[in-house]
Protein backbone atom coordinates (compact mmCIF):
# COMPACT_ATOMS: atom_id res chain seq x y z
CA UNK A 1 0.00 0.00 0.00
CA UNK A 2 1.25 3.14 -0.81
CA UNK A 3 1.80 6.00 1.38
CA UNK A 4 -0.62 8.35 0.17
CA UNK A 5 -3.31 5.45 0.29
CA UNK A 6 -2.77 5.15 3.99
CA UNK A 7 -2.83 8.85 4.64
CA UNK A 8 -6.01 9.11 3.01
CA UNK A 9 -7.42 5.84 5.20
CA UNK A 10 -6.05 7.71 8.59
CA UNK A 11 -9.20 9.32 10.33
CA UNK A 12 -8.68 12.94 10.13
CA UNK A 13 -9.38 15.50 12.71
CA UNK A 14 -12.10 17.90 12.22
CA UNK A 15 -11.13 21.29 11.23
CA UNK A 16 -12.48 22.77 15.04
CA UNK A 17 -12.27 21.26 18.48
CA UNK A 18 -15.05 21.01 21.37
CA UNK A 19 -13.66 23.33 23.76
CA UNK A 20 -15.18 21.68 26.42
CA UNK A 21 -14.51 17.85 25.79
CA UNK A 22 -14.57 17.01 29.52
CA UNK A 23 -18.31 18.09 29.78
CA UNK A 24 -19.88 16.27 27.09
CA UNK A 25 -18.61 12.72 29.29
CA UNK A 26 -19.80 14.76 32.66
CA UNK A 27 -22.78 15.48 31.07
CA UNK A 28 -23.41 11.98 29.69
CA UNK A 29 -22.67 10.69 33.09
CA UNK A 30 -25.47 12.84 34.77
CA UNK A 31 -28.05 11.72 31.98
CA UNK A 32 -27.59 8.23 32.36
CA UNK A 33 -29.39 7.75 35.42
CA UNK A 34 -32.50 10.37 34.02
CA UNK A 35 -32.45 8.47 30.77
CA UNK A 36 -32.95 5.04 32.97
CA UNK A 37 -35.42 6.81 35.36
CA UNK A 38 -37.75 7.92 32.29
CA UNK A 39 -36.98 4.08 30.66
CA UNK A 40 -38.29 2.68 34.50
CA UNK A 41 -41.03 4.57 34.36
CA UNK A 42 -42.02 3.93 30.67
CA UNK A 43 -42.53 0.39 32.12
CA UNK A 44 -44.63 0.69 35.52
CA UNK A 45 -47.16 3.17 35.67
CA UNK A 46 -46.16 6.25 38.01
CA UNK A 47 -48.57 8.17 39.34
CA UNK A 48 -48.27 11.00 41.40
CA UNK A 49 -47.16 10.30 44.85
CA UNK A 50 -48.16 13.74 46.28
CA UNK A 51 -51.50 13.76 48.67
CA UNK A 52 -54.54 12.94 47.65
CA UNK A 53 -57.93 13.53 48.26
CA UNK A 54 -61.34 11.97 48.11
CA UNK A 55 -64.53 12.15 48.93
CA UNK A 56 -65.35 9.79 51.96
CA UNK A 57 -68.36 8.87 53.02
CA UNK A 58 -69.82 7.31 56.12
CA UNK A 59 -70.97 3.47 55.99
CA UNK A 60 -71.69 2.55 59.84
CA UNK A 61 -73.10 -0.63 58.25
CA UNK A 62 -68.96 -2.03 57.41
CA UNK A 63 -68.25 -1.44 61.06
CA UNK A 64 -68.94 -4.94 61.80
CA UNK A 65 -66.49 -5.93 58.94
CA UNK A 66 -63.83 -3.32 59.83
CA UNK A 67 -63.85 -4.33 63.37
CA UNK A 68 -63.59 -8.30 62.55
CA UNK A 69 -60.62 -7.73 60.25
CA UNK A 70 -58.29 -5.07 62.85
CA UNK A 71 -59.17 -7.92 65.64
CA UNK A 72 -57.54 -10.68 63.16
CA UNK A 73 -54.80 -8.34 62.12
CA UNK A 74 -53.69 -6.75 65.93
CA UNK A 75 -52.67 -3.68 67.03
CA UNK A 76 -50.72 -1.17 64.29
CA UNK A 77 -47.30 -1.80 64.72
CA UNK A 78 -48.24 -5.82 65.09
CA UNK A 79 -48.65 -6.63 61.15
CA UNK A 80 -45.90 -8.63 59.28
CA UNK A 81 -44.22 -6.75 56.14
CA UNK A 82 -45.01 -8.84 53.18
CA UNK A 83 -42.18 -11.11 52.22
CA UNK A 84 -40.11 -9.09 49.69
CA UNK A 85 -39.95 -12.46 47.30
CA UNK A 86 -43.40 -12.32 47.51
CA UNK A 87 -43.34 -8.65 46.40
CA UNK A 88 -41.57 -9.32 43.11
CA UNK A 89 -43.50 -12.33 42.22
CA UNK A 90 -46.43 -10.06 42.15
CA UNK A 91 -44.60 -7.90 39.55
CA UNK A 92 -44.29 -4.92 42.09
CA UNK A 93 -40.33 -3.51 41.76
CA UNK A 94 -41.25 -0.02 43.36
CA UNK A 95 -40.74 1.44 46.90
CA UNK A 96 -42.95 1.55 50.05
CA UNK A 97 -43.25 0.34 53.15
CA UNK A 98 -45.69 -1.46 55.71
CA UNK A 99 -46.35 -3.79 52.76
CA UNK A 100 -49.36 -6.32 52.89
CA UNK A 101 -50.22 -8.81 50.13
CA UNK A 102 -53.86 -9.64 49.83
CA UNK A 103 -54.87 -13.07 50.51
CA UNK A 104 -55.76 -13.71 46.81
CA UNK A 105 -52.18 -13.00 46.26
CA UNK A 106 -53.54 -10.17 43.25
CA UNK A 107 -52.98 -6.94 45.51
CA UNK A 108 -50.32 -5.54 47.38
CA UNK A 109 -50.93 -2.42 49.84
CA UNK A 110 -48.57 -0.18 50.62
CA UNK A 111 -47.30 3.10 51.84
CA UNK A 112 -45.52 5.71 50.80
CA UNK A 113 -44.37 9.05 52.54
CA UNK A 114 -43.79 12.16 50.45
CA UNK A 115 -42.21 15.06 51.70
CA UNK A 116 -44.81 16.97 54.06
CA UNK A 117 -44.57 13.49 56.24
CA UNK A 118 -47.81 12.41 54.78
CA UNK A 119 -48.43 8.67 53.94
CA UNK A 120 -50.32 7.75 51.10
CA UNK A 121 -51.73 4.15 51.18
CA UNK A 122 -51.33 2.75 47.35
CA UNK A 123 -52.54 -0.59 45.90
CA UNK A 124 -50.89 -2.11 43.40
CA UNK A 125 -52.50 -4.37 41.31
CA UNK A 126 -50.53 -7.61 39.65
CA UNK A 127 -52.95 -8.09 36.29
CA UNK A 128 -52.38 -4.76 34.94
CA UNK A 129 -49.63 -3.69 37.09
CA UNK A 130 -50.68 -0.04 38.00
CA UNK A 131 -50.72 1.46 41.59
CA UNK A 132 -53.59 3.10 43.14
CA UNK A 133 -53.70 5.89 45.42
CA UNK A 134 -56.17 5.02 48.17
CA UNK A 135 -55.95 7.97 50.88
CA UNK A 136 -53.31 10.42 52.52
CA UNK A 137 -53.48 10.17 56.10
CA UNK A 138 -51.12 12.32 58.35
CA UNK A 139 -49.33 11.61 61.83
CA UNK A 140 -51.61 12.31 65.07
CA UNK A 141 -48.30 12.64 66.83
CA UNK A 142 -45.86 13.23 64.39
CA UNK A 143 -42.10 12.15 65.16
CA UNK A 144 -43.46 8.84 67.42
CA UNK A 145 -43.97 6.35 64.52
CA UNK A 146 -47.04 5.25 62.58
CA UNK A 147 -50.27 5.21 64.74
CA UNK A 148 -52.72 3.36 61.69
CA UNK A 149 -52.50 -0.15 59.95
CA UNK A 150 -53.13 -1.86 56.53
CA UNK A 151 -55.29 -5.18 56.58
CA UNK A 152 -57.08 -7.12 53.94
CA UNK A 153 -60.17 -8.41 54.28
CA UNK A 154 -60.16 -12.24 54.58
CA UNK A 155 -61.71 -12.33 50.81
CA UNK A 156 -59.49 -9.87 49.97
CA UNK A 157 -62.65 -7.60 48.56
CA UNK A 158 -61.53 -5.10 50.76
CA UNK A 159 -58.82 -3.27 52.57
CA UNK A 160 -59.11 -1.52 55.90
CA UNK A 161 -56.89 0.86 57.23
CA UNK A 162 -57.26 1.77 61.08
CA UNK A 163 -55.79 2.92 63.78
CA UNK A 164 -55.46 7.08 64.22
CA UNK A 165 -54.74 9.91 62.36
CA UNK A 166 -56.02 12.92 60.68
CA UNK A 167 -57.01 12.11 56.53
CA UNK A 168 -55.92 14.60 54.16
CA UNK A 169 -58.24 17.24 53.24
CA UNK A 170 -60.45 16.70 56.31
CA UNK A 171 -60.02 18.29 59.85
CA UNK A 172 -57.30 17.71 61.70
CA UNK A 173 -59.62 16.06 64.65
CA UNK A 174 -62.48 14.71 62.79
CA UNK A 175 -61.34 10.86 63.22
CA UNK A 176 -62.72 9.05 60.27
CA UNK A 177 -60.70 6.05 60.75
CA UNK A 178 -61.15 2.63 60.48
CA UNK A 179 -61.55 3.21 56.67
CA UNK A 180 -62.51 0.45 54.32
CA UNK A 181 -61.84 0.10 50.59
CA UNK A 182 -63.84 -1.39 48.60
CA UNK A 183 -62.21 -3.00 45.52
CA UNK A 184 -64.70 -3.70 43.12
CA UNK A 185 -66.08 -0.34 43.83
CA UNK A 186 -62.87 1.44 43.87
CA UNK A 187 -64.61 3.64 46.96
CA UNK A 188 -63.35 4.45 50.12
CA UNK A 189 -65.38 5.11 53.21
CA UNK A 190 -65.27 5.52 56.73
CA UNK A 191 -67.00 2.83 58.96
CA UNK A 192 -67.36 5.28 61.48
Amino acid sequence: MSESAVRERRWTKPPWRFPWRGVSIYCAGLLTPIVAGIVFLGLHEYEDRGPIYRIIERAPTLATLAQETIDVAGPTWAGREADPNDVRALGYCGSGWLTRISPDGRRLAFLMTNADDFNTVFVFDAATKKSTAIATLGESDPMSGIAFGLAWTADSKALVIYGTGPVYGYRFDENLLPLVWLVGDDQLVSAR
